[in-house]
Formats: C-alpha cells, sequence, structure tokens
C-alpha cells in the first residue's frame, strides 16, 4: 500500500517508489505517474542527497524496467 504524505527515513544504497496523480495522462483512466529513487550518497555537512531516478510517464505501464513495457 501507498502512504501518502509520509516521511521516510532512508540510508545510502535504499530506494523508494513514488506515486503521483497528474493530469499528465489525460486520456487514460489512471491519472498516476510512477517513479524509483535510488540515495547515492548522503552528505550532512552540506544537507544534501544525491538521488538517482527512474520516472515512468507513459501512462498506463507500471514497470519501471529496461525495455519496451508490457500491459
Amino acid at each position: 500500500g501507498w502512504s501518502p504524505d509520509s516521511v521516510l527515513l532512508l540510508g545510502e544504497g535504499q530506494a523508494f517508489l513514488l506515486r503521483i496523480s497528474t493530469l499528465y495522462c489525460q486520456f487514460d483512466i489512471r491519472q498516476d505517474i510512477y517513479a524509483k529513487f535510488y540515495v547515492d550518497s548522503i552528505i550532512p555537512a552540506d544537507r544534501r542527497v544525491k538521488l538517482r531516478s527512474r520516472i515512468n510517464p507513459n501512462c498506463g505501464f507500471r514497470s519501471l524496467l529496461n525495455g519496451v513495457p508490457e500491459y
């Protein structure tokens, strides 16, 4: 399940998923875009976090894997 408006405590090397409701996919029944973020490094002295992300804006597919997604 998804936890709306939650605070996450993560360390380096951990990942989290994000679901955003948007009108980007205006012709699809589902109005959600999914993204996966990896925490590369945490730099407390600079108050920074370096993230890598994979975003899925293709309206209807849920896979975050490489290649052509399937239904």
